[in-house]
């Protein structure tokens, strides 16, 4: 099952792969980040680890070109998908609910974050925001 799953995430990579140090926040450590050539995070590190990061660099670039698998078996989407808050999104578009200032606040929140982690904090927080709403 193991070796299943593995080739399954092997799959779907994209070389060249790279690594690069990302500083933490003031009073914390940063950590060596793992990525492949669509900058999706493959693993991060410890700081002192740069040596063991730079290492599975080489290690993925060697199997991707002994293997002359360069490019995933499933293309990947740029596309949204469709999902039950599809619709509801719509509706609420500033255009049709009149909502500019919500859309702006909405556009900062989502400006001040880079990646999908703190994408995916972000609606968590909002979430429960909302659950603790409903229950006042």
């Amino acid at each position: 099952m193991r070796k299943e799953v593995d080739a399954a995430v092997m799959a779907l990579l994209r070389a060249p792969f790279g690594c690069e140090f990302i500083r933490g926040a003031s009073g914390t450590q940063g950590r060596w980040r793992i990525h492949d050539a669509n900058d999706d995070a493959i693993a991060s590190v410890s700081p002192l680890e740069e040596g063991y990061a730079r290492l599975i660099v080489e290690s993925l670039n060697e199997h991707f070109s002994r293997t002359g698998r360069s490019r995933p078996v499933v293309e990947p989407t740029w596309e949204d998908r469709v999902d039950r808050w599809s619709e509801a999104i719509k509706a609420a578009f500033p255009t049709r609910s009149g909502s500019h200032e919500q859309y702006g606040q909405a556009m900062e929140m989502i400006h001040n974050r880079h990646s999908k982690g703190e994408l995916v904090a972000l609606i968590n927080y909002l979430l429960v925001e909302i659950k603790k709403g409903k229950e006042r």
